[in-house]
């Protein structure tokens, strides 16, 4: 009866050490990155750019041309379809770009399964002529 005691307790060291999970520390954010590497982008080419994700819109006005990578936050938490919209404004008010497509926000864990945060995106880029294509889940 007393080697039950050390051994059961033995035992209960043993496996939580065994389930226990290192986590790093990354974090992540939820939404969409859109590329517009692919635009010829001139100085004071455009002055607005209006990027979706579903109804959640922000605008931008680049103070250059340098602007080539754009993460459009979102609050949706799931793996789910979206729309992503995109418009980009010139100086004059033409409208240079005004595209959207559907595209999957893809579930990723940058830390692992069981270690936090859990964030959901996806990728799309803009082509040369304007037009949206997907790319992939972003992280």
């Amino acid at each position: 009866m007393r080697w039950r005691t050390p051994f059961a307790l033995a035992l209960a060291t043993l496996l939580v050490s065994c389930s226990s999970v290192n986590c790093t520390s990354v974090g992540c954010g939820t939404g969409v990155q859109i590329d517009l590497r692919a635009l010829p982008l001139l100085p004071g080419k455009a002055s607005e750019l209006k990027v979706c994700v579903d109804r959640e819109c922000q605008t931008i006005r680049p103070e250059s041309s340098a602007l080539q990578l754009v993460q459009a936050p979102s609050t949706i938490k799931k793996e789910t379809a979206v729309v992503v919209a995109v418009t980009m404004k010139g100086p004059d008010g033409a409208t240079l770009v005004s595209d959207s497509i559907t595209t999957d926000l893809g579930k990723f864990e940058p830390n692992g399964p069981k270690c936090g945060p859990t964030c959901y995106g996806a990728a799309v880029r803009v082509t040369a002529e304007g037009r949206l294509e997907r790319e992939g889940v972003a992280g």
